[in-house]
């Protein structure tokens, strides 16, 4: 977080998706490396989804593809590191 928020505050974000992709690299790598029931796992999702409901009051007409382009990148990176977990456990 300290690293986007120091992007922000340099200026260097421009086009609105690549602070959207850090974001979600953010969230990403606070899911897949939490347990799924810890509240470091439930907090990201609460603040995933604070996030997600502001941007869609401040950028309607890209937020639902945006969204879902976020939500199918994170259920594919999630489902792929449970597996190997599950296999590593097995």
């Amino acid at each position: 977080m300290s690293i986007i928020k120091d992007k922000m505050d340099k200026g260097i974000y421009k086009p609105e998706q690549d602070i959207i992709e850090d974001l979600d690299r953010m969230f990403n790598n606070a899911k897949v490396y939490n347990i799924d029931e810890s509240y470091k796992f439930k907090y990201t999702s609460r603040l995933e989804q604070a996030l997600a409901n502001k941007y869609k009051t401040t950028h309607v007409f890209h937020y639902d593809e945006t969204v879902a382009q976020l939500r199918s990148d994170c259920d594919r990176t999630v489902t792929r590191n449970c597996e190997k977990l599950r296999r590593s456990y097995a």
